[in-house]
């Protein structure tokens, strides 16, 4: 459990992460995508087109922003 965050920062870690991924990256994301880059494995729910219901596993009560607290790896 990395207990990781992150964006959908495509730019800086083209190989690992794709362009929809939603939250804000935090130190254990961070980690996470180096250790996708190094091991070349994909955080294969950023690479797909969904809304955020359908991608975020949580929903803050008093702000409603989605969180994805669940990020698959192959």
């Amino acid at each position: 459990d990395f207990n990781a965050c992150m964006d959908s920062d495509h730019d800086s870690w083209p190989i690992c992460v794709g362009h929809f991924g939603i939250g804000n990256m935090n130190e254990n994301g961070q980690g996470l995508l180096e250790f996708c880059t190094y091991h070349n494995l994909y955080v294969t729910n950023t690479f797909f087109a969904n809304k955020p219901s359908h991608k975020a596993s949580w929903r803050h009560p008093r702000s409603h922003h989605w969180h994805q607290l669940n990020l698959i790896i192959t």
